[in-house]
């Protein structure tokens, strides 16, 4: 009877912590979702900066570009 009972109890609490766990990924997924997509967006905003001080000032050699990476996407 009384291994019984621990048997039942410990899936409980198994149960409980797995549930746990799933609802910290979940939540962690969506923090990382969240993340890429205001990367995505400052990325999308230094490219249209680049582009207006590019139209505006003339462009640097792009090989001396501090944003090399920003500068390969707006050209």
């Amino acid at each position: 009877m009384l291994d019984r009972f621990r048997r039942s109890t410990m899936n409980t609490i198994w149960r409980i912590d797995f549930v746990d766990m799933k609802k910290e990924i979940v939540e962690r997924r969506v923090a990382r979702s969240k993340l890429i997509n205001n990367r995505g967006k400052t990325t999308l905003e230094m490219i249209k900066r680049f582009k207006d001080l590019d139209s505006d000032l003339g462009c640097c050699s792009r090989s001396n570009c501090r944003f090399p990476f920003v500068a390969s996407l707006a050209s």
